[in-house]
């Protein structure tokens, strides 16, 4: 074959390649389909949990992002992101747990108390749990002895949804457990030294968005 003519087959190859390129660029960006996913973490890093009076540590967190109604947090992106798209669903949804002091001895109390119980819920939270089975005898519970970990690693624990949730508009990011931002983890323990920080949570959670403003 001759060299011109090979040369005009390779640049026309080539040429073809960038303009599907920009091609697939170009419908990525015009869709009002196109799912974009980001981690999103609490504008607070860490807040600090501490047993009360009696000596219990009761709590909860839920998976909305959004520091709106019903929402126990904020992410530090929320603003951003809802001010260019309009839809939004959950994918994970964790919290870290970590020790305020982890080779603390002097803590645990003449009560016993050291465990704590965690577990997640597919719906929202709207209160603290107020005992032990109320956390525990949910599907998924994991106790942690919170003061007896030296490791220095925080206990992660966290919820996805299996089932199709549907979009819900970011102003209102959580209608139901069929859509957008729901569920919630809850922990609980007692026995505990009185009025005393105990461990620190920091909140975090994969999202998806679409339908760009």
């Amino acid at each position: 074959m001759p060299r011109n003519r090979r040369f005009g087959r390779n640049f026309r190859g080539r040429a073809r390649k960038r303009f599907q390129t920009r091609s697939r660029i170009s419908r990525g960006l015009t869709d009002l389909n196109r799912v974009v996913k980001f981690r999103l973490v609490d504008n607070n890093i860490t807040t600090y949990v501490s047993s009360s009076g009696g000596g219990v540590i009761s709590g909860y967190q839920n998976a909305d992002p959004s520091g709106g109604s019903g929402s126990t947090w904020q992410a530090n992106e929320w603003s951003s992101l809802t001010a260019l798209f309009s839809e939004v669903k959950l994918i994970e949804f964790s919290m870290a747990f970590t020790p305020v002091s982890p080779e603390d001895t002097k803590l645990p109390s003449t009560n016993g108390g050291n465990v704590v119980y965690i577990s997640g819920v597919l719906s929202s939270v709207a209160a603290n749990p107020s005992s032990k089975a109320q956390v525990f005898d949910n599907a998924d519970a994991k106790m942690w002895t919170a003061l007896s970990s030296t490791t220095g690693k925080p206990f992660v624990h966290t919820i996805r949804p299996r089932g199709p949730l549907n979009w819900a508009i970011v102003t209102t990011p959580n209608p139901g457990s069929y859509a957008g931002c729901p569920g919630a983890i809850q922990y609980y323990g007692e026995g505990f030294v009185v009025s005393t920080p105990i461990f620190a949570i920091t909140m975090y959670g994969v999202y998806q968005f679409r339908s760009r403003i």
